[in-house]
């Protein structure tokens, strides 16, 4: 089959490899061998190209909104002189009383298409503008294209909610604020090979309290935005990959911190005045290539690259001084009540706010109670022989005899109520109990099982209780390898959708270990297998959370990396390490590497941000929407043996990232962030409305998050502890 784009690409580069010397100035070549060079239009203004796909005829691009209008104004460069490797290009457009002045640096650095703009307003009049840079393509729809967007849209919309940012409802508008964004970015790799990738390598991301807290989605004229948004369209039947600066965003938005709704087909228009003297400055690069085979190479490769350019900064924490505050923190939580000892699900965090908590206790996903006795276990252990030592043991082990009372074959609930004693579910209106929470915590209790042992202590009661629950979903794996996802308090069935088949492999091979059944390890390495042929190995992670079902999420990497971490212990074969490395590297990219700002004009007593914090290594959530947290706390331990396992050093990098910018948002002693004391924090925050959230609970997983991961690098010994920088 003729590709329709092959002769277009031949006619155009045989025209402009033919053109005289006076009508081509070349700026030299990218990486992947492609030409940037101007062009001089008959009317003697000058347009860009770069490479034979990529142009932009007319260059110096504004938009105006005036009496509630938007009006798009282009043109060419008026001049390009090229001296040094830098090409300086010059614009001008007019516009009623004020004029737009264009200086546009370009160059080529390490095979990278760099541009530093200024923008200067001359005149004042009416309403607002901004300007923009992008390049056009050859490629006509979305469907020739797989998009990467970090923890906002991977690959086809398929996996995001219909009126998600990017999902299956957009006609023809993809464009994003960066303060969404972990990395300013935005990429597209075409099906054909190619790739092109746009990167604002200077965000400031600054704006104010109003803009930040609009949930009416007004246009807003402000001189102090200083965000951009990043994006694709394809409305005039050619692709065109972009930033607009300042960031309007559409024809999706987000209304501010709301989740799971709010996502509203409509454009948050915001704008710089058009006022005599104001000036626009931003930098991007543009990476092209043809080398990355498969979608997976292409983000991985991409993410790379924007970290080494952004390069985050870590910020070192007393690792130790707040592994005490967390667990004594998390002992003062337990709750004993009629005979049932556990940890309530959230509990009001802010100091302002009354001391409430949730009525019920539960297992796994947020409720994390067994795992949470598990670290209870190990910090009773580090301080035997004290009078908190003692506590720590006799409330994890309370904990633990009320939970294994629940029913498990089939499972009968997710945790109680302290009032009622009623058993209950995680998430009660769904009416359905998830395979994830029982994993997480049963997990966790056979961790402590082992960890037990060590000290010659024996419970086989707690190694009963899991192996009625694992023994009940054996008999659920389903042929391929895979399980289901939800079921009824009957065990009917009520979710067979089996994308989150890697939550019960670690479970599986720690029974393997500690009973020496190799049924368990058997239905492991099947459900490993199926996970990856499913989908995983191009990129495909999803059902994660058990709120957000089977939609694109961080924790499907994170636990997919950390089941074939365990896989590649229980086997010894190479290969799930590999797979390992593509969980983690989708991952990573929920990362945020750079700081995003609170507006300067924002009092309001509940912001969550406070001086100190930082949003580097803070990660979004799940596609869908904005809210950020610090989940990827529990997996500094995972980035840490990766490291070990492939002696690439990047996943050191991470992994110290993940070990000291997270205890950022950790009230300590020397910095209040008005919760209730040290060692609290509160579950998550908005990175629009900015270091707001809708809601400053705790609840037990924030905690036992943080610390997984700094019990993980701890067991890894000193010389991997000093390598991460721990103190």
């Amino acid at each position: 089959m003729i590709n329709k784009f092959l002769v277009l690409t031949i006619l155009v580069f045989t025209a402009f490899a033919c053109l005289p010397d006076k009508q081509k100035k070349s700026l030299g070549k990218m990486q992947d061998g492609e030409e940037v060079f101007f062009h001089q239009n008959v009317n003697g203004t000058w347009e860009l190209h770069v490479g034979n796909e990529w142009q932009q005829p007319q260059p110096c691009r504004i938009e105006l909104f005036t009496a509630g209008e938007r009006i798009e104004l282009t043109e060419g460069y008026k001049s390009v002189e090229i001296k040094g490797g830098v090409a300086t290009a010059i614009g001008e457009i007019t516009s009623g009383k004020a004029k737009f002045f264009f200086t546009d640096k370009w160059n080529i650095l390490n095979g990278i298409l760099a541009l530093d703009r200024k923008v200067k307003v001359e005149g004042d009049d009416t309403g607002g503008f901004m300007s923009s840079v992008s390049l056009l393509g050859n490629m006509t729809s979305r469907e020739e294209a797989d998009f990467f967007v970090p923890g906002m849209i991977y690959g086809d919309p398929a996996n995001l909610t219909r009126s998600a940012i990017g999902g299956i409802e957009t006609e023809y508008y993809i464009r994003i604020r960066e303060d969404r964004l972990p990395a300013p970015m935005f990429g597209i790799k075409s099906h054909d090979g190619g790739s092109v990738t746009i990167l604002h390598t200077n965000p400031q991301g600054n704006t104010t309290q109003a803009d930040a807290a609009d949930f009416k989605i007004e246009t807003m004229v402000d001189s102090r935005f200083r965000f951009a948004a990043l994006g694709v369209d394809w409305y005039s039947g050619q692709m065109q990959i972009g930033c607009w600066y300042p960031g309007s965003e559409g024809e999706t938005t987000y209304v501010g911190n709301t989740f799971p709704g709010g996502q509203l087909k409509q454009w948050r228009l915001r704008y710089h005045p058009v006022s005599d003297g104001l000036e626009q400055q931003y930098s991007l690069k543009f990476r092209l290539s043809a080398t990355e085979k498969t979608f997976p190479d292409y983000y991985t490769t991409v993410w790379r690259w924007v970290w080494d350019e952004l390069q985050p900064k870590l910020v070192q924490q007393p690792i130790e001084q707040i592994k005490t505050a967390l667990l004594d923190m998390l002992g003062e939580r337990v709750i004993t009540k009629n005979g049932r000892t556990g940890i309530p699900n959230c509990v009001t965090g802010a100091e302002y706010e009354p001391y409430e908590y949730d009525k019920k206790a539960t297992l796994g996903f947020t409720g994390k109670n067994i795992e949470a006795s598990y670290f209870l276990l190990r910090d009773a252990q580090e301080r035997e022989g004290t009078n908190i030592g003692e506590k720590h043991r006799k409330l994890a082990c309370d904990i633990i005899a009320t939970f294994i009372k629940i029913p498990m074959s089939p499972p009968k609930a997710e945790g109680f109520n302290f009032d009622t004693e009623e058993l209950v579910l995680s998430l009660p209106w769904t009416h359905r109990l998830y395979m994830r929470s029982f994993t997480d915590d049963i997990k966790s209790l056979l961790y402590a099982v082992k960890f037990e042992r060590e000290y010659g202590r024996e419970h086989p009661e707690w190694i009963e209780w899991a192996r009625s629950f694992a023994d009940w979903l054996l008999t659920q794996q389903q042929p391929e390898g895979g399980f289901p996802r939800a079921w009824d308090v009957t065990g009917k069935v009520i979710d067979a959708s089996p994308k989150s088949s890697y939550n019960p492999i670690p479970m599986f091979l720690l029974l393997t270990e500690l009973t020496d059944d190799g049924k368990y390890k058997e239905a492991a390495i099947r459900a490993g297998e199926f996970v990856w042929n499913d989908g995983q190995y191009r990129g495909l992670f999803v059902g994660g959370t058990i709120d957000n079902p089977d939609v694109v999420d961080k924790e499907s990497g994170t636990l997919s990396c950390e089941a074939y971490l365990e896989l590649y212990k229980a086997t010894g074969d190479k290969k799930w390490v590999d797979r390992a490395a593509s969980a983690a590297n989708f991952a990573e990219t929920w990362i945020f590497l750079w700081e995003v700002p609170i507006p300067d004009d924002d009092t309001e007593p509940t912001i969550a941000m406070k001086p100190g914090m930082t949003t580097v290594g803070g990660q979004l959530i799940s596609t869908g929407h904005s809210l950020a947290d610090n989940y990827m706390a529990f997996d500094a331990d995972e980035y840490a043996h990766l490291w070990c396992y492939t002696g690439d050093q990047h996943y050191r990098d991470v992994a110290r990232l993940l070990l000291h910018n997270t205890k950022t948002w950790i009230q300590m002693p020397g910095r209040n962030y008005g919760m209730r004391g040290d060692g609290w924090q509160q579950e998550s925050w908005s990175m629009v409305h900015r270091g707001h959230s809708w809601h400053r609970l705790w609840l037990p997983w924030v905690s036992t998050s943080q610390l997984n991961g700094i019990y993980g690098v701890q067991d890894m010994g000193e010389e991997v502890m000093k390598e991460l920088e721990w103190k």
